[in-house]
């Protein structure tokens, strides 16, 4: 997950806060995502559309680098109470 992922390259914004150390959840030790972002890269596709002109999706504008990002990895794991695998189950 992240940019990584897809080749981007350059210094990362939103990077998630259990990124480098996991994070214990009910006695379960959820693993580090290694999850980053670039500002330009992290958007919500026209699929989810806003009241936006031209229906496009949502994009991130501003330096939001201070404010702290759980990703959507290790808020699944979170919510499923289990780490998640890349399984046709997951």
């Amino acid at each position: 997950m992240g940019c990584k992922a897809f080749g981007c390259t350059g210094p990362e914004v939103f990077t998630c806060i259990f990124a480098n150390t996991g994070y214990r959840f009910n006695s379960l030790e959820i693993p580090a995502c290694g999850v980053q972002y670039h500002q330009l890269c992290f958007t919500v596709p026209a699929i989810f559309p806003m009241r936006h002109s031209k229906g496009l999706g949502q994009t991130v504008s501003g330096d939001l680098s201070h404010f702290p990002f759980i990703c959507e990895a290790c808020s699944v794991q979170a919510q499923l109470g289990r780490p998640i695998s890349n399984s046709a189950n997951d």
